[in-house]
């Protein structure tokens, strides 16, 4: 409030990052924001998918009050992560791990992305119903975050690699999926 009082006397632009970013914590909700946001303890200091989403948030009030304007490139993204899934060495079995996907002023402004795993690794939004592809809508060229589950079924010894491959036509990016079956030998 008082930074937003001394903006006013002094007639100069303000950017509420502490409303803003509190919203953006807020709809990640408590267990995401600290696991995906922020470093291990540490509600603080955020680590780069915190920090990339804080800085596009300054990008875009910066662009709303035309500060810089003609200097922001606010660029179409799918943020995912981890960039790479390594599942480790697995006894034969199912195995599963999480990706989380978000998308920002993606074209068309609404559609779909479409998430594939390739053979020997499956899907899920619920950690029940695992398939092949999903299809994930967005609206305002926004996806908001989503966690993906990803399961490989691990039946013989030696390594299987994958992508996840997630696209919606325009914005594309592919994660390398690698699952290693121990020799019970």
């Amino acid at each position: 409030y008082a930074m937003k009082q001394v903006a006013e006397e002094m007639d100069v632009p303000f950017i509420d990052l502490t409303t803003k970013s509190a919203e953006l914590y807020i709809s990640y909700g408590e267990a995401a924001c600290s696991e995906l946001l922020f470093g291990k303890n540490d509600n603080t200091h955020p680590i780069a998918l915190g920090a990339t989403l804080i800085a596009r948030i300054v990008a875009q009030e910066m662009a709303a009050q035309n500060i810089l304007a003609d200097h922001i490139r606010q660029n179409a993204d799918l943020l995912v992560n981890p960039v790479s899934l390594d599942f480790g060495t697995e006894r034969l079995q199912i195995a599963g791990r999480e990706v989380s996907v978000s998308g920002f002023d993606l074209a068309p402004a609404d559609g779909s992305l479409s998430v594939t795993a390739s053979d020997g690794f499956l899907i899920s939004l619920d950690k029940k119903d695992y398939t092949s592809s999903l299809s994930l809508d967005y609206t305002g060229g926004n996806l908001t975050y989503t966690r993906i589950y990803v399961q490989a079924t691990v039946a013989v010894a030696g390594v299987v690699s994958g992508t996840l491959a997630l696209s919606n036509g325009n914005h594309s990016k592919s994660i390398p999926l690698t699952c290693e079956g121990a020799d019970l030998a």
